[in-house]
C-alpha cells in the first residue's frame, strides 16, 4: 500500500477536508512506542489509497488486518502474554484478513495450567492498551464474545473446553468462523 509520502500535499488537503478523522489522525503527535501511532498511520494510509484508487478493496483489508496483526502481536508480548500457556485467536474478519476500517476484532483467548492468574492479568492490560480510548482514541475494538458459551461464558478457555464445545455443541457457523 502507497506509503503517506506518496500522495503530493495536496491530495492530502483535499482528503482531510473530506474526512475530519483522517485530519485529526494526521494531527496526533503520539509517541512510536504508543500502538496508536502504528494504527492512525495504517487507518490513514488505507483511507488515501481508498480516496484516490490506488489499491484494491482487498489490497487495502489485506493491509489492515496485516497491521492489526501486528498490533496484537506487539501488544500481547508488552502484556507478558507470550511468556503464558495462552492462544490468542482471531475470528471473523480478523481471521480471514478482510478487516475493514470499521470493524471490531473478534479474538477467543485458550489457556491453561498455573499461569490462569497471569493470564487473566494479561489480558486485563492487552484490552486496556487497544480497546479503551485514550487520548488517541480506541487501538481496535476487541470483541470476545465469540467464545464458547457466548458472553456467557468464560474469557479465558481451557483447550479442554474449546474441544468439548466446538466439537459437540457449536453451530457450524462458529465452527467457520
Amino acid at each position: 500500500l502507497l506509503g503517506l509520502e506518496a500522495y503530493t500535499p495536496e491530495q492530502i488537503a483535499e482528503a482531510r477536508k473530506l474526512s475530519p478523522a483522517l485530519h485529526r489522525y494526521l494531527e496526533f503527535k503520539i509517541p512510536l512506542e504508543d500502538p496508536h501511532q502504528q494504527r492512525h498511520e495504517a487507518w490513514a494510509r488505507c483511507v488515501l489509497a481508498t480516496y484516490f484508487q490506488t489499491a484494491t478493496s482487498e489490497a487495502v483489508c489485506t493491509y489492515w488486518s496485516q497491521t492489526a496483526d501486528e498490533i496484537l502481536q506487539r501488544a500481547w508480548n508488552e502484556c507478558g502474554l507470550d511468556r503464558c500457556e495462552a492462544v490468542l485467536f482471531a475470528l471473523g474478519k480478523q481471521g480471514a484478513q478482510e478487516l475493514n476500517l470499521s470493524s471490531d476484532i473478534d479474538l477467543m483467548l485458550v489457556a491453561e495450567g498455573k499461569d490462569l492468574m497471569n493470564v487473566e492479568k494479561g489480558l486485563r492490560r492487552f484490552r486496556e492498551k487497544l480497546h479503551l480510548a485514550g487520548d488517541y482514541g480506541f487501538c481496535f475494538r476487541l470483541d470476545f464474545d465469540l467464545r464458547p458459551g457466548g458472553k456467557m461464558g468464560p474469557v479465558i478457555t481451557t483447550p479442554s473446553q474449546f474441544q468439548d464445545y466446538y466439537w459437540s455443541q457449536g453451530e457450524t457457523w462458529e465452527r467457520l468462523a
